[in-house]
């Protein structure tokens, strides 16, 4: 389940600012062809342990944002679903 703080990330526009509980665990330069780097940063959240991914990129603020991974810990894993079974 998501936190409250995490809720409001998900209705922010942009690269709004973390929250206080959202601890930095990683950080990955990306350089397209004949561009500055775009910088993707990776936060987990302290409180709800949902993962997210912060991208910057110089040129084009506007499409800088938030993307929320919820447990998956990559864009390119499935998310986890648990079922239950009877």
């Amino acid at each position: 389940m998501i936190c409250a703080s995490c809720r409001k990330l998900l209705a922010a526009e942009g690269a709004a600012p973390p929250h206080r509980t959202l601890v930095r665990i990683g950080r990955t330069k990306l350089r397209p062809v004949l561009r500055k780097p775009v910088s993707v940063v990776r936060y987990r959240c302290g409180e709800c342990a949902s993962n997210w991914l912060l991208d910057v990129d110089p040129l084009n603020t506007n499409e800088s944002g938030w993307t929320w991974l919820g447990r998956a810990t990559s864009v390119l894993e499935p998310p986890v679903v648990q079922t239950r079974q009877p």
